[in-house]
């Protein structure tokens, strides 16, 4: 996601997400404050590539190693949850439906997480 404005470092889950309610919707709106509601804010804040799709993945011909992980320009430092939620959105779309095999799921934030999406239009 392209974040206009202050986009991070943020310091803690909750500096986050305040500012993450105020991106495609509207602040103080009956959405936000439910949406918000929903996401925690105990999670500490890790780095993580935030794009990480297979298209980003290069694997070996034979498949049996990843070569290299592409396309960092979304990286940054965001809750424990955000590389699962993005990957599981993408590839979910895609019908790929493992993602939870491969990052640990928090399907407590999914419901938040995808209503947020669905509303702002993404």
């Amino acid at each position: 996601m392209n974040f206009p404005g202050h986009r991070g470092p943020f310091s803690s889950s909750k500096e986050f997400h305040d500012f993450f309610m105020t991106i495609n919707s509207l602040p103080g709106s009956w959405f936000a404050t439910l949406t918000r509601r929903g996401l925690p804010d105990n999670l500490p804040i890790v780095f993580t590539h935030s794009d990480l799709h297979f298209g980003n993945i290069l694997v070996s011909p034979t498949g049996s190693k990843v070569i290299a992980i592409i396309d960092w320009e979304a990286s940054g430092f965001y809750p424990t949850y955000w590389e699962w939620a993005k990957l599981k959105w993408v590839e979910g779309r895609r019908g790929s439906f493992f993602i939870d095999e491969i990052l640990r799921p928090h399907m407590d934030v999914w419901k938040y997480w995808i209503e947020w999406l669905h509303f702002a239009g993404l």
